[in-house]
């Protein structure tokens, strides 16, 4: 008896049963046996395998009627061989032409707007932006970004204002990053009681109803390097003991080409003297990490949202959070956040860019999507209750792969990059400002991110609106 393994849903379905917006060829043969099957041209090896179920009786002749979209009834007497494959029936069914032009015209349904608004497929709303806020010591603040036109650094108070505003457009949610009045090598401005983020996250609970505050948990803005983590000097090379004299050889065939060996060597060696060598030590910035996670919350905090990238923050951060009582506090891990090039100007709005070296050694790999999956996968693991990708426009990739795979809700954050780059390109009049607005946040909805933040949450709610 022929094998049904391989069948596909959307190829066939049990009799009375349809999916909608999908055509079917209601198949009707003497033993009353049914099925429905997508009519494609370009699924006919699946429509080989998958109905050979109606050849499986010793049947010579078998009359079957096919109804046809747009063609109508036609009724043809059939032979069920032992092998479906090679039955008239099927070779007849393949050379149908079913569903093509001029009978379908897509472009009938893109002639108004109105029509267009009916059948559009993917929709954004003003409840799936986040809006990013930078918070500054001071009162009456409101500091305009260099490299971020409408984007400010704004005080507390200013801050109860803006989100008063955007609570009013309909969009219910804000993440806090802090610009500390100190930093130092602990990150005391990130999980102190009276930190710049916990004032603003009271004074915003405390005046705006029904909004989400989302407190980013990262240690960059408040180490005085600059860097997500503690710092410390790495061992040295080839375990070589402090103080041991290094011997550089030379090999070259002429005077030129020694003199440029030597130059390139002095180089490195001040290099090397300017930018020692170092390291970011994972496990000891978990306990960093964990508490400012209980100290957002403790503020007010609704979603905890790690972005620092060492590996498991997540379960040390739901571990801290579970103990002190606040196991309903859910984690919105930024799961998948490489190392791009796209965050400049986020640096300079929360004046977080690292005082030596990169970040290169614990954000991901650009290349890298297989990685991705299994840093998301871990912070599944570990207990995220939302994940994210970050950057979001040049990884939809990332995002489309993360939404096939996890069944969690998904983050995209549109950075401060890709703002910059539609604001230049808009100012320089190179492009139509608003339409590619909601384009970039349309193309990040598309690929699967039902949580966006983004700097244009206020303006794009408007458009919608």
């Amino acid at each position: 008896m022929s094998s049904l393994a391989g069948l596909d849903s959307s190829h066939f379905r049990l009799p009375g049963t349809h999916v909608p917006g999908f055509p079917v060829l209601p198949l009707r043969g003497s033993r009353h046996r049914s099925t429905s099957v997508s009519p494609g041209l370009e699924e006919r090896h699946s429509l080989l395998r998958d109905l050979n179920h109606f050849f499986l009786f010793p049947v010579r002749k078998r009359r079957a009627t096919l109804d046809v979209p747009g063609v109508g009834a036609r009724v043809m007497e059939v032979t069920a061989c032992g092998d479906p494959v090679q039955s008239r029936f099927l070779r007849r069914l393949l050379k149908l032409r079913v569903m093509a032009f001029p009978i379908n015209r897509l472009r009938r349904l893109r002639r108004t707007e109105t029509l267009r608004a009916l059948v559009r497929e993917t929709r954004l709303t003003p409840e799936s932006f986040v809006y990013p806020l930078f918070i500054c010591p001071g009162t009456g603040i409101r500091k305009e970004v260099r490299s971020m036109p409408g984007v400010f650094n704004v005080s507390v108070d200013e801050a109860v204002k803006e989100v008063r505003e955007t609570r009013a457009l309909g969009v219910l949610s804000v993440i806090l990053f802090g610009l500390p009045e100190k930093k130092d090598e602990v990150a005391t401005g990130a999980w102190e009681e009276d930190g710049i983020v916990q004032r603003a996250a009271r004074a915003i609970k405390r005046e705006v109803r029904d909004v989400l505050v989302m407190g980013d948990v990262c240690l960059c803005e408040y180490m005085s390097h600059g860097h997500c983590g503690i710092v410390k000097a790495a061992p040295q090379a080839l375990g070589a003991p402090k103080g041991t004299k290094k011997t550089m050889a030379i090999s070259a065939r002429g005077p030129a080409e020694k003199k440029k060996a030597i130059e390139e060597m002095a180089e490195s060696i001040a290099r090397a003297a300017i930018q020692p060598e170092y390291e970011i030590v994972n496990d000891a910035s978990l306990e960093l990490l964990a508490r400012t996670s209980v100290s957002l919350a403790r503020s007010g905090v609704d979603i905890i949202a790690p972005s620092d990238m060492m590996d498991g923050r997540v379960g040390a951060i739901r571990a801290a959070l579970d103990q002190v009582g606040f196991e309903n506090t859910p984690i919105l891990s930024y799961a998948a956040k490489f190392s791009s090039g796209f965050y400049g100007p986020f640096r300079e709005a929360a004046d977080s860019a690292p005082q030596f070296g990169d970040r290169r050694s614990y954000q991901m790999d650009p290349a890298n999507i297989r990685e991705a999956m299994r840093e998301i996968e871990l912070d599944v693991e570990e207990g995220a209750d939302m994940i994210m990708v970050k950057p979001a426009m040049p990884y939809l990739d990332v995002i489309a792969a993360a939404r096939e795979r996890f069944d969690l809700p998904l983050a995209a954050y549109q950075v401060s990059g890709e703002y910059a780059m539609i604001e230049a390109a808009a100012r320089n009049q190179w492009i139509d400002r608003e339409r590619v607005m909601m384009e970039s946040l349309l193309c990040i909805r598309r690929a699967g991110a039902s949580i966006i933040l983004t700097y244009y949450a206020k303006e794009a709610a408007k458009l919608l609106a």
